[in-house]
């Protein structure tokens, strides 16, 4: 028994480290991803990851659910407030020297522009995974300063994201994140098709499409769930403006807000379908590949990361969104041809996403490409 501990002792010294760092202490789907490589580095790779984090919040206590070395800096980040902004720069700039950090994996520009500032002249190698949306005014101020590799969570925001202009040089690849599959009990035997929209109440998400959409087929039996919350101002507007588009179009009774649910497998099993509305910046949301990977119906954006890697009608319904002026027209389309579509076939087209899911979702293979990338930048 002594002996066998002290290899495995052994064996963990010489496990490669790297830190990951997270603005957010909530756990939205940029942080879900970080906290999933993490553990499937504790579970399957060579890599010991320690996971950064700004305040207090779920993201912790997941952390160190899953026995993540987890480090808290606890004090309240203020971009526009320079006295709060240096001095959790300060406090980052110590965890990396104290620590021995040598690789990073920022997640979003955020979080790659702090640690920019904070490890500012140290030896650092540094990655920044683009989770989606990019090109905002954080990623280009953080694309004044250098990074070893850009990943993406999609080809599709590859493209986009490659058009921001870097004053350095470096490479880039798509690494997938690792998404959580639920056993759900599916039944499309209703006499009303529920169409559920996942994720934050919030303007990018364009739901107001999905309300026209849904005012133009209410002559069918339809009903749209909503999960998710608004918390900032912006977001909290968002939806009051939602809520006077219902009361406008005469949807009262047909749209429903339920907050956030953490019992994926029970929303997907409510409803038939799962519809992806975002603009053309969010390609490729978390909780899309969690319907994929639960074989529930999807219809999405033909600019999404979900129309990227998945088959029009084989695998998904996808609607072209490339025109403002004929988005409603395409998204109707795309909603009565699931609603029409026999039940047989439904069931079919989402095992066959369901399929391909587990391909590119498949944590094995994902954190073991993330480690090669790991080991290329580390020698």
């Amino acid at each position: 028994m002594v002996v066998r501990k002290k290899r495995a002792m052994t064996k963990r010294k010489q496990l490669k480290k790297v830190a990951y760092f997270s603005v957010n202490s909530f756990v939205g789907g940029a942080e879900m991803a970080t906290l999933n490589y993490c553990r499937a580095h504790l579970k399957n790779g060579e890599w010991e990851p320690t996971l950064i984090i700004i305040g207090h919040g779920d993201l912790e206590e997941q952390a160190k659910q899953s026995s993540i070395k987890t480090i808290v800096i606890d004090k309240e980040l203020r971009m526009r407030n320079p006295i709060k902004l240096f001095s959790v720069l300060i406090k980052l700039r110590k965890v990396l020297v104290q620590n021995d950090i040598s690789l990073i994996h920022s997640a979003m520009g955020y979080a790659q522009l702090l640690i920019s500032l904070a490890g500012f002249r140290k030896d650092i190698k540094k990655v920044w995974y683009q989770h989606g949306p990019v090109g905002t005014v954080f990623d280009r101020i953080a694309s004044l300063f250098s990074v070893d590799y850009v990943f993406y969570n999609s080809a599709h925001l590859k493209r986009i994201g490659e058009l921001v202009p870097a004053s350095f040089e470096h490479s880039s690849s798509i690494v997938s994140p690792i998404v959580k599959s639920y056993l759900v009990e599916k039944s499309f035997e209703s006499s009303i098709f529920s169409f559920a929209h996942l994720g934050r109440i919030t303007s990018f998400k364009n739901i107001e499409l999905i309300l026209k959409g849904l005012k133009d087929i209410e002559s069918y039996p339809v009903k749209l769930n909503l999960y998710g919350d608004a918390n900032s101002k912006a977001d909290i507007e968002y939806k009051e403006f939602l809520l006077g588009e219902i009361a406008r179009l005469g949807l009262d009774g047909k749209v429903e807000f339920h907050g956030y649910k953490s019992d994926i497998a029970s929303v997907l099993e409510s409803n038939q379908c799962v519809i992806h509305s975002s603009r053309f910046y969010e390609p490729f949301g978390l909780t899309i590949a969690e319907v994929l990977l639960s074989a529930t119906p999807l219809v999405c954006s033909s600019q999404s990361g979900a129309s990227e890697e998945f088959i029009n009608n084989s695998e998904c319904i996808k609607y072209d969104s490339t025109s403002p002026l004929n988005a409603q027209r395409n998204i109707v389309n795309a909603m009565l041809k699931v609603i029409q579509m026999d039940k047989k076939d439904l069931s079919l087209m989402a095992s066959n996403a369901q399929r391909r899911a587990l391909d590119i979702f498949n944590e094995h293979k994902v954190i073991m490409k993330l480690e090669g990338l790991y080991d290329k930048i580390n020698n």
